[in-house]
């Protein structure tokens, strides 16, 4: 009987583990789309300082999407209830950064547009 519940208790331990692994893993993977929206977003300015407007659309449109999938992460029920006050602070504060950027991106266009016309 003592090794039922030794192995009950290894399985419990192993278990918070996978837990502990998976909410690690997912904090990660929102890091790591944080940091790809910003990539895309200093490829679309560099291109629209090229006067690329199509890449730097495309890019734009990239950043957009890493945005898009980090919100629905922190904010579905299903994962954001595992993600630490801490971590929401720190990937909510680069979120409102990247939002900035794309906004400000997404406004350049008409710019560049105006002063290739002049």
């Amino acid at each position: 009987m003592l090794g039922r519940a030794g192995g009950r208790t290894n399985r419990k331990v192993e278990s918070e583990q996978l837990r502990e692994d998976l909410n690690r893993t997912r904090v990660d993977f929102l890091r790591t789309e944080l940091r790809t929206g910003s990539t895309f977003a200093n490829l679309a300015e560099a291109d629209q300082g090229l006067n690329n407007p199509e890449h730097a659309a495309r890019f734009l449109t990239h950043a957009e999407t890493a945005y898009a999938t980090i919100l629905k992460f922190m904010f579905d029920p299903k994962h954001g209830v595992h993600i630490t006050p801490e971590e929401h602070a720190e990937l909510s504060a680069g979120l409102e950064q990247l939002r900035t950027r794309l906004d400000n991106l997404a406004r350049k266009p008409a710019l560049d547009h105006r002063r290739k016309a002049v």
